[in-house]
């Protein structure tokens, strides 16, 4: 007979008793919208609770900012694309900011500590996770994932390989290193090896708001490549010149 788990994991289906928060988790996920034209926009950041550690701090931040318009969309227990009733994945998060009229150019996802058992279980599984959620967002936005990093034995490592593999697959995904800064500050992190201190809470919110202005210029240079430009030799900039017969 199969499991209850194993009948919910083909259906695409996270049992809340495997998330890495699912037992203390907000059902509701944490929004915020700012539609202020500012220098650096249209940009939206999709989280889980790791990155709800001091929420005051980031809104304190992102209003400091010069980035907008913008939207936040963070919720525990949540995954990158799979299915949970309670959870929105960062599927639902894109499709629901949509619904309200949210379509950003550029996001920054800091979402996966909750696929480390399914998502990274075998490459044909990552391959799934991270071609979901960049299907859904599209080949004319650019995206930045963040890697992952834990204190205690996790699949971080499997994640961050496969993350890597998706990004020769998809030219508009970049790779946004959480995991080299936080592997230098075990400090920062919580006895459970995933969630943040205040401190590291902080340190966490600024490099978030860095990656989200980075894609944001990303994608407006993107958007505005530079003109070709001509030497005084009469050669344009990135073209070969005409070869003369001999």
């Amino acid at each position: 007979m199969i499991s209850r788990r194993a009948l919910l994991a083909g259906l695409g289906v996270v049992p809340t008793s495997i998330l890495l928060d699912g037992a203390d988790a907000v059902a509701a996920p944490w929004v915020r919208q700012d539609n202020t034209v500012r220098a650096w926009g249209n940009v939206m950041l999709i989280g889980d609770s790791t990155t709800t550690g001091y929420l005051g701090h980031l809104v304190r931040s992102l209003r400091a900012s010069d980035l907008g318009p913008y939207r936040c969309d963070l919720q525990s227990a949540r995954s990158m694309h799979r299915y949970n009733r309670r959870y929105p994945s960062a599927v639902q998060a894109v499709r629901n900011a949509r619904r309200n009229g949210y379509d950003p150019s550029a996001y920054v996802i800091a979402v996966g500590a909750n696929d480390l058992r399914y998502g990274t279980r075998t490459p044909q599984a990552a391959t799934t996770m991270f071609d979901t959620i960049l299907s859904e967002i599209g080949t004319e936005r650019t995206v930045g994932i963040c890697t992952i990093y834990a204190t205690r034995p996790s699949g971080a490592i499997r994640f961050n390989r496969y993350l890597d593999e998706a990004a020769q697959r998809w030219p508009n995904l970049h790779i946004i290193n959480w995991a080299a800064l936080a592997r230098r500050n075990r400090p920062w992190h919580k006895p459970d090896g995933y969630h943040y201190t205040l401190s590291g809470a902080r340190r966490r919110n600024a490099f978030l708001i860095t990656a989200m202005r980075d894609m944001a210029i990303t994608e407006w240079n993107r958007q505005n490549p530079p003109p070709p430009t001509t030497d005084p030799g009469g050669t344009t900039s990135g073209s070969t010149p005409e070869s003369t017969p001999g």
